[in-house]
């Protein structure tokens, strides 16, 4: 397991002293991990999860996804980013969510904690070039540790608390980090009403329905929420000289849809490496004229870029697999751990429309352990008593449950 963690981290750590050169380092450790995976197979309790069909729906829509990108290659980059990027996010990252077992999840927080630590200190050092691969992101492993404070001793959630600011204030100019930090802190102040099936009913039901609602909306030009968002008077402005509420989504949208709709591509989407046209094409910088010359092939929404490569099926798709997850997390568990994690999976959600790219990087690892504890047996059948015993396990001290 630490030599996983420290593949996981050598791509980000690798271009923080030679900025730019992550295609070679990011194949090679990612093909590494890959052949460990197959060598360990039998490692892993398979029928230790829920919702297997579900998992191969996606999979097999992620093996599809790909095929249909073969004709979207144009040139020498778009083979790089398939190599190291594309193979491993399809059809690596998937089986991360096997990790969410209770041995092994043990052994990938414990790799974390110790070389995954040095590894967000010299990110923090020394700055990736790429913003995905940054000290706050490497950390986000820290979303997770945040839902475990109601049931270990308190001083954990002082000690989050604190490496979280740090975490926010170093990286202003990311919206997402604070965000995500903010949502974690609500969740935790209004835990003790989430014991109410109605109320989590309707945080799950809501999570689903209103993005779809709101991207109606926009595309018909009746409201667009990002523009409205733009419009009030938030007063907060990043280091980078913008306001926190500006609208940066918008433009994506019109690209991406305006793409699919030129193409007759809205059910099916473009495939992997489906590019659209963009205003980015024509900019003077001179890097984005080489990256996005032949059009644009991702976004900065995870949810857009299942529209974009997936069409309405590959919304479908995702959205079917994301709140499978949220479902049992939420409905389907005996521990209020569970629920926390539900709530937040319907939040990741909700925000995929907005942020969490879903990439060759640290934090989608994340995401798969949060869908793989989801969705096992085991921690779905724990008791509170059982979760307080098994988080103590690994955050040693004087643990309690925390009515807040």
């Amino acid at each position: 397991m630490p030599l996983m963690v420290a593949l996981l981290f050598l791509p980000a750590v690798f271009t923080s002293f030679f900025p730019g050169k992550i295609i070679a380092v990011s194949f090679v450790s990612f093909a590494i991990i890959s052949f460990l995976l197959i060598q360990n197979r039998k490692a892993f309790n398979y029928e230790d999860f829920n919702a297997r069909q579900t998992f191969y729906l996606f999979l097999a829509f992620n093996v599809i996804t790909l095929l249909r990108g073969v004709p979207n290659i144009q040139d020498s980059t778009d083979v790089h980013v398939l190599l190291s990027n594309d193979i491993f996010v399809y059809l690596l990252y998937p089986f991360f969510l096997y990790f969410a077992d209770l041995d092994l999840l043990l052994k990938v927080w414990k790799s974390l904690c110790t070389i995954g630590i040095i590894g967000c200190l010299i990110t923090l050092i020394k700055p990736p070039t790429d913003g995905m691969m940054s000290f706050a992101h490497n950390l986000t492993f820290l979303h997770l540790f945040f839902l475990c404070t109601p049931f270990i001793h308190r001083k954990y959630l002082y000690l989050f608390l604190s490496i979280a600011s740090f975490a926010v204030l170093w990286n202003l100019d990311r919206r997402s980090i604070l965000v995500n930090y903010s949502m974690l802190v609500g969740i935790l102040l209004f835990y003790r009403f989430l014991w109410h099936a109605h109320l989590r009913k309707l945080i799950f039901w809501c999570s689903a329905v209103t993005p779809l609602v709101l991207l109606v909306l926009g595309l018909t030009g009746v409201f667009n929420v990002f523009k409205y968002v733009e419009r009030l008077n938030v007063g907060i402005e990043t280091t980078a000289e913008r306001k926190f509420n500006v609208d940066s989504r918008t433009g994506i949208y019109t690209d991406v849809f305006g793409e699919l709709t030129s193409q007759n591509k809205l059910v099916f989407g473009l495939g992997a490496r489906g590019k659209t046209a963009t205003s980015l094409s024509n900019d003077e910088n001179h890097d984005y004229w080489i990256i996005y010359k032949n059009g644009r092939s991702q976004t900065e929404s995870g949810m857009l870029n299942y529209f974009q490569y997936g069409g309405f099926v590959g919304y479908l798709v995702y959205t079917m697999f994301f709140l499978t997850c949220a479902y049992f997390a939420l409905f389907r568990s005996k521990n209020d751990f569970l629920k926390l994690i539900g709530i937040f999976l319907c939040f990741k959600y909700f925000y995929s429309f907005i942020e969490d790219q879903v990439s060759n990087n640290l934090a989608t690892f994340y995401l798969y352990l949060l869908f793989g504890i989801s969705l096992n047996k085991n921690f779905l059948n724990m008791t509170n008593k059982d979760v307080r015993h098994y988080l103590g396990s690994f955050f040693k001290s004087d643990f309690h449950l925390i009515r807040w």
